[in-house]
């Protein structure tokens, strides 16, 4: 028969078992580049990482300063290699910034037994042009 303190000991350790399983989020840098197009009447740029999986499906916010009031024009979408495209012919002089909005995505499959990790893609990352 198992005495009171047998049963809080293996309480206790079942809890910090639990506490040691649980997955870590880790952080992956994430860059971005913006660049206007005057051929194709657009923005264009892409979105780095040494972690393919933070590329594609990344939505970028593009945003015009006049002075310090942003107004922002408009959102895109990156492809699997990380680029994205936004047309606009009526560009107006200013300077324009994107933000890249963050992603969680899955590691590698862990181990048996273990959690799979979860890491963070580079959330607020931003690029800047000036025209």
């Amino acid at each position: 028969m198992l005495t009171t303190r047998m049963k809080a000991a293996a309480t206790l350790g079942l809890a910090l078992a639990a506490t040691v399983a649980v997955p870590a989020t880790a952080d992956i840098p994430t860059s971005l580049t913006i660049a206007y197009d005057n051929a194709a009447s657009g923005f264009a740029g892409d979105v780095t990482s040494p972690n393919k999986h933070c590329l594609a499906n990344r939505m970028v916010t593009i945003t015009r300063f006049e002075g310090d009031a942003p107004t922002t024009i408009g959102t895109a979408t990156t492809d699997a290699t990380g680029h994205f495209t936004f047309p606009d012919a009526s560009a107006q002089a200013g300077s324009y910034e994107t933000t890249v909005a963050a992603k969680t995505v899955k590691g590698p499959k862990p181990k048996k037994h273990h959690k799979r990790k979860k890491y963070n893609c580079g959330a607020g990352t931003t690029g800047r042009e000036d025209l």
